[in-house]
């Protein structure tokens, strides 16, 4: 079990990994990057949770929510206490929903799919490019 860790929203830490859903996206994604900021010891240990929890909003319908991923998903994936080996198991999964995303229905997602493969390219670039020498 996590420990709590209070933030200005009441939130435990635990709340805000797992994203309840009695929490807007966008909240909760201000909330971790707020509880990360505050305790950046925890991003090593929990990064597998922040990166399941932030995978199923790459494709979400609602602008403000991808905007904010964005910049969480920035300040995360190029914090200098994660490097790209730390960061290269997760890129797959992050790969994979971003191409996903790359092909929604609305433009406004593709396109916001395509900034967050930038971020990939910035924080993990050996691992995104695998592949395209052959």
């Amino acid at each position: 079990m996590l420990e709590p860790a209070e933030v200005k929203f009441h939130w435990s830490e635990y709340d805000l990994v797992v994203c309840d859903r009695s929490y807007s996206d966008t909240d909760a994604l201000l909330g971790l990057r707020e509880l990360l900021s505050a305790h950046p010891e925890l991003l090593q240990s929990h990064l597998t949770a922040l990166v399941n929890a932030c995978v199923r909003v790459i494709g979400d319908e609602d602008a403000s929510v991808r905007k904010t991923l964005l910049g969480f998903l920035s300040w995360l994936l190029l914090h200098p206490q994660l490097s790209p080996e730390t960061l290269a198991p997760h890129a797959p999964l992050l790969l994979l929903f971003t191409t996903s995303a790359q092909t929604h229905i609305f433009q406004e997602i593709r396109i916001d799919a395509v900034k967050v493969l930038d971020i990939l390219l910035e924080a993990v670039p050996q691992t995104v490019a695998v592949g395209w020498d052959d």
